[in-house]
């Protein structure tokens, strides 16, 4: 009987050497690269998943749990949340904070809680007090409907909610 060997496909993400220059690292497990990890001071969490393609900055930390997407870019000092989920191609920058969010999506837009105070709705990214003072300007603007104004009014509370159980 003839068994077949699956190999696990490798995986390249990319830190930065003592130039500060960025240099790619395959895996095939995220055990195998923890000296590469341990050099730029660069904290995995348990059961973490690392895109192909992401970027790592020196000194970021990434929970237990969560999940980085291809091609993402993790800034230096960057903290990501357990349970977060950063998305294919997204950035976030150097020494950011990003808790555990929330991501719904809304009748139109999604509406995602970005960290430290603000929230994305569609293409805008604001302050959630912005959001409060602005809510019904921004969807008259987008063609939103008054139950729709309504709904997104609701996720923006929502938002400053979660935003000040954080605190």
């Amino acid at each position: 009987m003839f068994h077949q060997l699956k190999h696990k496909a490798m995986t390249t993400i990319y830190l930065k050497n003592e130039k500060y220059q960025w240099v790619p690292i395959e895996y095939e497990n995220i055990g195998d690269i923890k000296e590469s990890l341990s050099k730029n001071n660069i904290t995995i969490g348990d059961r973490a998943s690392i895109g192909d393609g992401a970027s790592i900055g020196d000194g970021a930390s990434i929970g237990g749990d969560a999940s980085i997407g291809d091609g993402a870019s993790i800034g230096d000092g960057a903290s990501i949340g357990g349970d977060a989920s950063i998305g294919d191609g997204a950035s976030i920058g150097d020494g950011v904070k990003l808790p555990t969010g929330f991501y719904i999506s809304g009748s139109k837009h999604s509406v995602t809680y970005v960290g430290e105070g603000k929230v994305s709705i569609g293409c805008h990214t604001k302050e959630i007090d912005w959001f409060k003072e602005n809510y019904e300007s921004l969807g008259n603007t987008e063609s939103y409907s008054e139950g729709e104004i309504k709904e997104y009014y609701g996720y923006i509370l929502l938002a400053e909610m979660f935003y000040k159980n954080l605190k």
